[in-house]
C-alpha cells in the first residue's frame, strides 16, 4: 500500500481543486513541502477524468439550454429515468453475483456425485452440472460488466424470451424487467 502521506485528505483535496483551477503542480508542491511527483502520482488521473467529465457536462448543458423548454423537460425526464435504470441494474448485478455463487455451488455439489470410474454413466447428472455451471457463468457476466464499467442497462434487461433468460441463470433479470414494465420504464 505504500507509506503514509504527510498530507491529510483535506490537503490533498485542496491541492486537487487548486490544480483543477490552474495552479501548477510545482507551486503546490513547494507550498505543501512535498515532491511534485507525489502530486502527479496521486491526482493526475483523477484530475484528467474530472476535466473530461466537466467538459462533457458543460457541453451537454449548453446544448440543452439552446433547446425549447418543452424539449428540455423531456430530456430531463429521460435522463432521470436512465439514472433510475442504472441504479436498478447495479442492484440486479448484485443479485446476479449471488445467483452465480448459488449455481456454482449447486454445480459443484452435483459434480461430486459423478462416478469418476464411469463418468458418463449418468448423463442426466452431467447435463445438470453443465446447466448449473453455464447458468453460473452467465449470471456472473452482469456483475463483471458493472465492475469494468461495460454494462449497458438497455442491453442488460434480457432477451425478451423468459425461457432463454431462465436458462441463462437470469431469473432476477426477468423480475427486474417485469418490475420495469410495471413502472413504465421498459
Amino acid at each position: 500500500m505504500g507509506r503514509k502521506s504527510k498530507l491529510t485528505e483535506d490537503q490533498w483535496s485542496e491541492i486537487e481543486q487548486r490544480h483543477l483551477k490552474g495552479e501548477a503542480m510545482r507551486a503546490l508542491a513547494r507550498e505543501f513541502k512535498i515532491d511534485p511527483a507525489s502530486i502527479s502520482a496521486r491526482i493526475s488521473q483523477r484530475v484528467k477524468q474530472t476535466k473530461t467529465l466537466a467538459n462533457q457536462l458543460a457541453t451537454a448543458e449548453l446544448a440543452v439550454e439552446r433547446l425549447p423548454i418543452s424539449q428540455r423537460m423531456v430530456i430531463r425526464t429521460v435522463a432521470d429515468d436512465l439514472k433510475v435504470i442504472n441504479t436498478n441494474m447495479a442492484a440486479a448485478g448484485a443479485l446476479s453475483s449471488g445467483t452465480s455463487r448459488i449455481l456454482s455451488q449447486i454445480a459443484n455439489e452435483q459434480a461430486l456425485k459423478i462416478d469418476m470410474a464411469e463418468p458418463f454413466s449418468d448423463i442426466e447428472l452431467l447435463k445438470g452440472v453443465t446447466f448449473a455451471q453455464k447458468g453460473a457463468l452467465e449470471a456472473a457476466q452482469l456483475p463483471a460488466m458493472f465492475m469494468t464499467g461495460k454494462a449497458d442497462p438497455q442491453k442488460v434487461l434480457g432477451t425478451g424470451d423468459e425461457d432463454e433468460d431462465t436458462a441463462m441463470g437470469g431469473l432476477h433479470l426477468i423480475r427486474a424487467r417485469k418490475a420495469a414494465r410495471e413502472k413504465g420504464t421498459a
